[in-house]
């Protein structure tokens, strides 16, 4: 049975769609489980943040203060007897 040029485009119209759908679809479903992430993130920061404050913690210092005692330098590091 021979295809005419009319079904044959009908076909590729149809096949085009298909594939667009797929695509899409791959495209929501990572849009979904990306916005799933971000919201999964964002409570067990925010659990973290109510449990530490529970006990006693205070995990909202500023970066500065961080910064300035993750440089101190209490005990010095030597290599072959010279401090780096």
């Amino acid at each position: 049975m021979k295809t005419s040029t009319s079904q044959r485009e009908a076909q590729n119209t149809i096949d085009s769609l298909h594939a667009t759908t797929q695509f899409w679809n791959s495209k929501m479903a990572y849009a979904s489980y990306h916005i799933h992430t971000h919201q999964q993130i964002h409570m067990k920061t925010t659990n973290v943040a109510a449990v530490s404050v529970s006990v006693g913690l205070n995990i909202h210092k500023t970066k500065s203060n961080i910064i300035k005692y993750n440089t101190e330098t209490i005990n010095p590091i030597t290599l072959d007897g010279e401090t780096l």
